[in-house]
């Protein structure tokens, strides 16, 4: 498999010490990293080529919490057109529904996306050209949820040269992941060639999401993946990584 990182906080990844991992585990490794603006994105990439010439940077960009922290047709034209700024760049676009106000559960979050479903989102279709006018102009990846197309269409998602869907295991109790694996797999099947992304191995901006207890867990998908032949995998996320320790970069070298 061919992995890739998204990258949520970049100011809590130990670039030091993730630069010596990857020296020794002679590995080079391309990430995409949540930032505001073009001119944030150019000094984190200059901070991160001063510790290694083996991490790849691009941005992720993401907005002001107070305005969605996500791209989606909730959020207003004007915040749509930062995308602009990132043009000439590799971008991921994550649409998701504006980032809620209550802590992560299974419920709440089940309610945060299936809600957004029925909600009328004004600015989709705006989105949706946006996305389509980019990935004339660059590389762009169009993230989101593993629903139906017509569903995360509703959100603003327009599909992409390249497209990537989510696969987080850690968010179901460990009794019924077999269960989210089996079903999984037909999605895999409907998408063939698609990015997956794996996870969690540490929060996102919830701050409270549930996340992979073992290396073992991390193991038993990873092999569900490969065993149904997906190509293309990102982890989330990489300052995680650097937290839990060098034996999770040499499990993701070892699939490679």
């Amino acid at each position: 498999m061919k992995f890739r990182f998204w990258c949520e906080f970049p100011d809590d990844v130990d670039w030091e010490k993730l630069a010596k991992w990857l020296n020794e585990l002679d590995l080079d490794i391309e990430i995409y990293t949540a930032v505001r603006s073009r001119k944030d994105f150019n000094k984190l990439k200059k901070k991160i080529s001063h510790f290694s010439e083996r991490i790849e940077a691009n941005p992720w960009p993401v907005l002001d919490k107070k305005d969605g922290y996500w791209f989606s047709g909730f959020v207003s034209k004007e915040n749509i057109d930062l995308l602009d700024d990132f043009k000439d760049l590799k971008i991921k676009i994550d649409v998701e529904p504006p980032l809620p106000d209550e802590s992560y559960t299974f419920f709440s979050g089940s309610k945060w996306v299936l809600g957004g479903l029925f909600k009328k989102s004004k600015n989709s279709e705006y989105l949706r050209e946006k996305i389509k006018k980019l990935d004339k102009e660059t590389k762009i990846i169009a993230s989101s949820f593993p629903m139906p197309k017509f569903m995360l269409r509703r959100f603003g998602w327009e599909e992409a040269k390249e497209n990537n869907f989510m696969f987080y295991p850690s968010f179901a109790p460990l009794w019924i992941r077999w269960l989210y694996r089996f079903l999984f797999r037909f999605f895999i099947k409907m998408n063939k060639g698609a990015n997956i992304a794996i996870g969690l191995i540490g929060v996102g901006i919830f701050g409270d999401e549930p996340i992979y207890k073992s290396l073992s867990e991390f193991k038993t998908d990873l092999n569900f993946l490969d065993k149904n032949k997906v190509k293309k995998c990102f982890i989330f996320e990489l300052s995680a990584v650097t937290r839990r320790g060098k034996e999770w970069l040499q499990v993701i070298k070892d699939y490679s």
